[in-house]
């Protein structure tokens, strides 16, 4: 378990995989991870606030995709799919307040390596290329890590760790079947399937196959999707101190999107669809080759080289209902980026002063093609009798360095971290049908300081204060010569915490205080991206569980746990200063308990969060159009019961949403934008076997 501790489960009756190599640790010179019982000595000691979310709590937790698995983790919110990103092939992120729309403004990896398309130019997830099922954990860094990753980390990191390799040959098969839905169309049938597969030979090198399927309709109609994930895994031992490893992982993914509602048809049936036209098609493949070299221990080098090429096609129209569309947009957009990134560290007593010192290097290159074919129509027609006319077509490219450099300084029980980090980006946009360019290079120092403190063996305290970056994006370059200089969005982020773990109980506390300044925000009168004002971010978030075997053999198997994340996020400019920003809420919280017995097990699961605002406006009636007005907050129950069938595999029954709780959130940023209902009540049936 990571720093803020996300639950309970009772020992395994067989071991979990090895854990992969690639994490987090900033100044971790080996990459053998070092797992205790409790919390993993690096991330102890860790001076930021972290989370992770281990595959026993996903699945404790009963989340069906990677959004539910995410809520796992205070200060960390992920809403119903919504808007472009109503479906698991999309990802909506909002960490400490920020704007959650597509999680561009966290910096996202899979397995250390950037997850979006284009991490510059294009970082939202409209595109996230991962499934639940392979992942065996999420890990989370909210505050601390500006100097080591970017850009957009300003909120945050978050690391996807998929399944390692195994040990010896085998592997996991993984088959679940949902039964979603209700209201006038009854309900609907999902599978979800995975497999690991592989070995590890004597002298270290092996191979494992990686696979996770999701196919079939969520709880609407019009919510059919398609969506296949395949990794190929290696790791070739070069030397006792030396190796490389990688992937091949192949992304593919199509659904239809229901569209969102109006409040009449809301009031009607809240999961009901009135749109019929829209959908959604990508693909994405990517290779990824690192070079690892531990030397004898107290040197640390490694070269990562990745290179990907994706795609992805919505067909969006301009109304929450068919009658009332006029368009319908055809977006196709292709990406290619290439990355390297070398990083060197070193243990060192010079001065007599115990110091890992690291230095590393990246170089990105993006190429985008974005293009928007419509067709115009009568109110009511049918539009696929007009031809799509070209109406937009641009390139975007990207060619962004970055170097790093900190030094964890050591003096007894007190660690101190200074470190900067500074990006040099050109990024520009030509309009293909003009000739017109436009291009932008910005050259942005960000410094860091972290500070740990070891009070005791039981207690750690840090803070930290740094700078992060969000670059400008190719869509927020203009296509015609109009006066617009945009600059990269900063923000000034520190925060206090402490960890506290004695026996089975095990506490987090962290408060933060994050300033954002030069936010770019779409102005529509002026039809342009603009910066605006200041927002203020600052809150507390805690953490507790308890292993109630360590208070009495007879209690063995018992364990609870609860978080709590207060967030208040405010515009500190213009007209709406002193408003809570859009779509976030003050109060998140998770609670529940897991007990084991034999071959049973038994989970309980709760989450909550508090009401939210659609707009800076902080409306509250809401519109007719269902895309403006209060959120109310809402509390959802998942239970689960696992029986260990034989040595190997285990039976899973679960409900999520046990008291079929009623639940929204809206889709204000959209052109047919409306409200989105959360999941009903949904069965599932899970068998999991190791062999």
């Amino acid at each position: 378990m990571c720093a803020i501790m996300l639950g309970i489960h009772a020992p395994a009756a067989r071991a979990e995989p090895e854990r992969a190599a690639v994490t987090l640790d900033e100044l971790e010179v080996s990459t053998s991870p070092i797992v205790t019982a409790q919390v993993p000595a690096a991330a102890r000691t860790f001076a930021g606030s972290r989370g992770e979310a281990t595959r026993a709590e996903i699945e404790a937790s009963g989340a069906q995709n990677v959004t539910e698995a995410l809520r796992l983790i205070p200060g960390v919110q992920a809403p119903p799919p919504n808007g472009t990103g109503s479906g698991d092939f999309a990802q909506n992120i909002g960490i400490r307040g920020l704007n959650a729309r597509l999680g561009s403004y966290a910096t996202v990896l899979l397995d250390g390596v950037p997850l979006s398309n284009a991490p510059y130019g294009q970082p939202e997830l409209s595109l996230a290329p991962v499934s639940v099922g392979m992942l065996e954990r999420i890990d989370v860094i909210k505050g601390g890590a500006a100097v080591r990753y970017g850009p957009q980390n300003v909120g945050g990191v978050i690391n996807y760790v998929t399944w390692p390799i195994p040990k010896e040959f085998g592997g996991l098969i993984r088959l679940r079947g949902n039964l979603n839905g209700s209201g006038a169309a009854g309900g609907y049938i999902n599978g979800q399937s995975d497999i690991v597969l592989g070995g590890t030979n004597s002298e270290g090198s092996g191979l494992a196959l990686l696979y996770s399927g999701n196919h079939g309709p969520s709880f609407r109609p019009r919510t059919n999707q398609d969506i296949d994930d395949a990794m190929l895994k290696y790791r070739v031992q070069l030397t006792p101190e030396s190796y490389v490893d990688g992937r091949v992982h192949g992304f593919n993914a199509s659904a239809e999107l229901p569209g969102p509602l109006d409040q009449a048809a809301y009031r009607r049936d809240p999961y009901g669809s009135t749109n019929a036209f829209q959908s959604y098609q990508a693909s994405r493949v990517e290779g990824v080759a690192r070079y690892v070299n531990e030397f004898d221990g107290t040197k640390y080098f490694e070269t990562t080289v990745f290179d990907l090429a994706s795609s992805r096609t919505y067909a969006l129209s301009n109304a929450s209902r068919d009658s009332a569309a006029t368009r319908l947009d055809i977006l196709p957009r292709t990406y290619n980026t290439f990355g390297i990134e070398p990083r060197f560290s070193l243990r060192t007593d010079l001065l007599g002063i115990a110091q890992e010192v690291s230095v590393g290097y990246r170089y990105v290159r993006e190429d985008a093609d974005e293009r928007r074919l419509r067709r115009s129509f009568r109110a009511g027609s049918d539009p696929f009798r007009f031809t799509p006319v070209l109406n937009r077509d641009s390139t975007g490219s990207t060619d962004a360095h970055a170097l790093y450099l900190d030094d964890k300084l050591t003096f007894g029980a007190l660690t101190v971290t200074p470190g900067i980090r500074v990006e040099d980006v050109t990024i520009g946009r030509r309009n293909n049908q003009t000739g017109y360019r436009a291009e932008q290079h910005y050259t942005v120092p960000l410094p860091s300081l972290r500070v740990g403190y070891a009070a005791s063996p039981d207690l750690f305290l840090y803070g930290n204060v740094g700078r992060s970056f969000g670059s400008v994006a190719f869509l927020q370059l203009p296509l015609s010569a109009i006066d617009q200089r945009l600059e990269p969005e900063i923000a000034t982020a520190a925060e206090i915490g402490a960890r506290y773990v004695l026996g089975g109980l095990s506490t987090d506390i962290a408060l933060f205080q994050l300033n954002f300044d030069n936010q770019i925000e779409y102005d529509a009168l002026g039809n342009n991206y603009v910066n605006v004002g200041r927002t203020l971010h600052r809150g507390v978030e805690t953490a507790l569980r308890y292993d109630f075997s360590t208070l009495d053999p007879v209690l063995s198997g018992l364990g609870v746990y609860a978080t709590y994340a207060f967030t208040h996020a405010t515009v500190e400019e213009g007209r709406f200063r002193g408003n809570d920003l859009r779509l976030y809420s003050r109060h998140t919280g998770t609670a529940g308990a897991s007990y084991a017995a034999g071959p049973w097990r038994f989970d309980w699961f709760g989450y909550a969060q508090s009401a939210q605002f659609a707009d800076e406006a902080n409306t509250v009636i809401p519109t007719a159009d269902g895309r403006f007005g209060r959120i109310p907050g809402w509390v959802i129950w998942n239970a689960r019961a696992t029986y260990d069938v034989s040595a190997g595999s285990k039976l899973s029954v679960g409900v999520q949403n046990v008291f079929d709780r009623r639940y929204f959130t809206r889709a204000s940023l959209e052109d047919n934008g409306g409200l989105y209902a959360g999941p009903p009540r949904t069965v599932y049936v899970e068998l999991r076997t190791r062999f």
